[in-house]
């Protein structure tokens, strides 16, 4: 038994240390470039200085928050993916958050 959890602990903790490696790229055409780590963490924001203009400001803002959402939602996809294998590999129940 206590083999076994081990062998849990153990997936599990690699599952996240390779997820932590994985960069999802998400880009709004030319203006944004956003990298989101499989942990669901921004690691890099760039901008495009050609829209760095008083004028541009609102329509960046808003290309911002909704680059960075599905960004976000990209790498929650990602890890819920890779999470859900690891419970299927070693035959556990699917409990909604158990990871």
């Amino acid at each position: 038994m206590m083999g076994m959890i081990k062998q849990i602990q153990q997936r599990i903790e690699d599952t996240q240390k390779q997820l932590q490696a994985e960069h999802i790229e998400v880009t709004s055409g030319e203006t944004l470039r956003i990298v989101v780590t499989g942990h669901q963490t921004i690691e890099k924001i760039e901008i495009n200085p050609a829209y760095l203009t008083p004028q541009s400001s609102p329509i960046l803002q808003d290309l911002l928050v909704a680059t960075i959402n599905k960004g976000l939602m990209q790498a929650k996809t990602k890890y819920d993916e890779e999470m859900g294998k690891v419970a299927t590999e070693l035959n556990l129940p699917k409990i909604p958050g158990l990871f």
